[in-house]
């Protein structure tokens, strides 16, 4: 289905890196309950951020989260995980 990270110091804060969701799982609500569950297990942080494209954003939005600055460097090309 996919995958959710987070970065914590486990006291104050968390970063979200990735959230991951395979193709044929997309639409279904599949990443909002990967998220969900994930910062149910962070609710005792002072903060938790990520990062996202812009077209992500509302999705985001909706799960609470509240737009920020970010500043961001894409090797697009690197995207799946190899050199291609």
């Amino acid at each position: 289905m996919g995958f959710v990270q987070a970065i914590s110091d486990g006291i104050l804060t968390a970063f979200i890196p990735l959230l991951e969701v395979r193709p044929e799982f997309r639409g279904q609500g599949t990443g909002r309950r990967l998220v969900l569950h994930l910062m149910a297990q962070l609710d005792h942080l002072y903060a938790v951020d990520l990062s996202c494209d812009d077209a992500l954003t509302p999705i985001y939005e909706r799960l609470g989260f509240t737009p920020g600055r970010a500043m961001t460097q894409r090797r697009y090309g690197r995207q799946s995980g190899w050199d291609g």
